[in-house]
């Protein structure tokens, strides 16, 4: 959800004051008749200027490719009915036939709206190369059915019937002499019934928690649109007196509908992206091909460009035990830095106390303590090839991946297995981190899990896919199942790693028995993964669901 600061702050302003200025524009009038044409011309303009700024952010906000040219659609017809609607009342006679069929074109976007927005609904979190399904383009259908039965009513009368004598000469537009009938009430059913699919389908897809408290505020626009349509309707006479610019009102608030699903997160924006990465603990930056600084974060070192071009061939030792990497991104490199002092210092330790083994190795008053370091290291030795043989499969996946590393030269797959590579990174640090935790032990806590599953996931997220667990739960687990648990997380992971792009694991207890449940997104068929008591449901388009409950029961 974008936060409020005092850019957003004072746009509203600067809305809110034109916002005012045109509507006090309607009573120019009363002041100054001559200058009605003028004032009325002038108050379009802004209200277009706004709708045509909305469009221009909404280009610049948007990433998904789907999502951005539906929203710039809604906005064209959103100035479409604009301009339809001022030509008609400033540069055609009311009486005329051109007034009356410029009337039947508003809804265009009376009907196109509302399901341009539910295509967007249904192309939300879906990646960039997804283009909605020709069944789903099939509901706009109805929608050209029911703009064809008005633009044709002159011939049926099904949607608004007209009286069969008006007076020549009488004063009053014909658009007025005119009685709703089935076909209208057929459009205002259609349009509403998308309008609350979108929103509905919208809440449902929504997956960031912090939105939820806010999720209420797009409701405030969409409830006034069905107050205003009703009112309007019937002829309310606050409505007739202030607010009887039906396709101005109309407008406004669609356009708040939309902006306000884009502010609490309903439809994702990549607004604020450069502060987040500046507030970040890493010590890392963005750079172009010439290695300008596009982005850094504030624990990035300064550095000229001639040393970071060094990390094209390989990591650079800094003073003070830093260590400078970089690996090339579209449209240039991202550097970052890591301390390895305490790595070093590390080292060096590990060099002296051999040094000091083997010089007093036959000294008789060093057996004791040769004894005791030997014991010390043969406990290591055990532990190491308990890690070993627990993570064997993995290390040398590892090392194969990163024999291939070297040798390929195409970009995505570079990218491909880089991922793959900090991936199985990540698990095997995990896994041999519960390996020693679970010395003398025989259950660890819950939490050990969430930082398996962390840090995994942390790794993902830099490979652009999205990732979020949680575990619903406290206390202990068995060894067994905690990590029985994990190790069925990163195989399903690693099967479908090329297509992932989205992932939600809960963990949960169902029975006192411990369930995880993964929700991801691939668009290729999952593979038989042969993992007992693992359960795979389709729930939609390139969407699973994986249910898996350990045969073991879980520690309270």
């Amino acid at each position: 959800m974008e936060k409020l600061n005092k850019t957003t702050i004072f746009r509203a302003t600067i809305l809110a004051l034109l916002i005012s200025l045109a509507w006090s524009l309607r009573y120019v009038w009363e002041i100054a008749p001559p200058l009605d044409n003028a004032a009325s011309l002038l108050r379009a303009l802004i209200y277009m200027g706004i709708f045509a700024a909305f469009g221009i952010s909404v280009n610049r906000r948007i990433i998904q490719p789907q999502v951005r040219f539906y929203l710039l659609s809604i906005a064209g017809l959103i100035l479409f009915w604009m301009t339809v609607r001022t030509v008609r009342f400033l540069f055609v006679s009311e009486h005329s036939n051109v007034s009356h069929f410029l009337w039947y074109l508003y809804y265009l976007p009376i009907l196109f709206i509302p399901t341009f927005s539910l295509f967007i609904a249904v192309g939300l979190g879906k990646p960039e190369s997804y283009r909605t399904p020709w069944t789903i383009c099939l509901l706009g259908i109805p929608s050209l059915l029911l703009f064809g039965l008005v633009l044709t009513n002159d011939l049926h009368q099904l949607v608004f019937s007209f009286p069969k004598a008006i007076p020549q000469a009488s004063s009053i537009p014909l658009a007025l002499h005119y009685k709703r009938e089935l076909g209208y009430r057929l459009i205002a059913v259609w349009a509403f019934a998308l309008s609350a699919g979108t929103l509905f389908m919208m809440m449902m897809k929504c997956r960031i928690k912090r939105s939820k408290k806010m999720l209420w505020l797009p409701f405030i626009p969409f409830a006034l649109i069905i107050i205003y349509t009703v009112l309007y309707a019937l002829d309310f006479n606050f409505i007739k007196t202030y607010l009887s610019d039906l396709t101005v009102t109309m407008c406004l608030l669609i356009t708040a509908v939309l902006q306000a699903c884009i502010h609490v997160g309903l439809i994702q924006s990549n607004t604020h992206y450069k502060d987040l990465f500046h507030v970040s603990t890493i010590g890392a930056r963005i750079t172009d091909e010439d290695y300008y600084t596009y982005v850094s974060s504030q624990g990035a070192l300064s550095l000229p460009a001639s040393v970071l071009k060094q990390t094209e061939i390989s990591p650079l030792l800094l003073e003070g035990g830093i260590r400078l990497s970089g690996s090339p991104i579209a449209g240039g490199h991202v550097i970052w830095q890591e301390d390895i002092r305490e790595l070093n210092e590390t080292l060096e330790r590990l060099a002296d106390t051999n040094e000091f083994l083997q010089g007093e190795n036959t000294a008789l008053a060093e057996e004791y303590k040769t004894k005791g370091r030997l014991s010390q290291l043969e406990e290591q030795n055990r532990l190491y090839n308990l890690m070993l043989y627990q993570t064997r499969e993995q290390v040398e996946s590892l090392e194969s991946l990163v024999e291939n590393f070297a040798q390929v030269r195409d970009k995505e797959k570079e990218s491909y297995l880089l991922s793959k590579i900090t991936l199985l990174g990540a698990y095997i640090k995990r896994r041999n981190n519960l390996v020693f935790l679970s010395e003398n032990r025989e259950a660890l806590p819950v939490s050990e899990l969430g930082h398996c599953l962390r840090e995994s996931m942390q790794n993902l997220d830099l490979f652009g896919i999205s990732c979020e667990y949680e575990i619903d739960f406290e206390g202990e687990m068995e060894f067994a199942v905690l990590t029985d648990l994990y190790d069925v997380f990163q195989k399903i992971v690693e099967e479908v790693l090329e297509t992932l792009s989205f992932l939600f694991v809960t963990i949960t207890k169902e029975k006192g028995l411990p369930l995880m449940i993964m929700r991801l997104s691939s668009q290729k068929a999952l593979p038989d993964f042969d993992i007992a008591c693992l359960i795979i449901e389709k729930e939609g388009e390139g969407e699973w669901c994986l249910n898996y409950k350990p045969s073991r029961e879980a520690q309270p």
